[in-house]
């Protein structure tokens, strides 16, 4: 009887414990995100697939942007390399990101690091809300200059 009123009262701290110790892994691939991944994504993939006309319909500018995905369904799949159509266009699969008139195939150290952070989940600290030029894309969308 004991023993269960141990197991019973320190269960609760067990979980909370357990929940602490996720934490610096979070941190960790939000900094991977922050210093690897959104620059490369800016410098590559922005050009064409950020603001209101994305290419093929997919923004990579925010996490609600390759969760949705574009016309062929969601970019990522966290964990799942097989399943994320990035990663099969960024290795030019069945299509090839970036192409040639957009900078061309990205370089191998440029496809580990996104491989990297699919594989580990695809965590992005981003909001939801892209903005363009200091506005949401909603707003962008119906301001009069566009």
């Amino acid at each position: 009887m004991r023993q269960l009123h141990f197991i019973a009262s320190t269960g609760p701290m067990l979980i909370a414990v357990g929940a602490l110790l996720t934490l610096p892994a979070i941190a960790t691939e939000e900094a991977f995100f922050e210093k690897e991944v959104r620059p490369l994504l800016a410098e590559r993939c922005y050009k064409c697939h950020s603001g209101v006309k994305a290419s093929g319909g997919l923004l990579l500018d925010s996490r609600a942007g390759w969760q949705n995905g574009g016309e062929s369904g969601p970019a990522i799949v966290p964990g799942k390399l097989d399943e994320s159509l990035l990663i099969d266009a960024i290795n030019y699969g069945s299509s090839e990101m970036p192409p040639q008139d957009a900078g061309g195939k990205l370089s191998d150290a440029e496809i580990a690091i996104l491989t990297k952070w699919v594989r580990d989940g695809a965590v992005d600290p981003r909001d939801d809300v892209a903005h363009l030029g200091g506005m949401t894309a909603a707003d962008a969308a119906a301001w009069w200059a566009f």
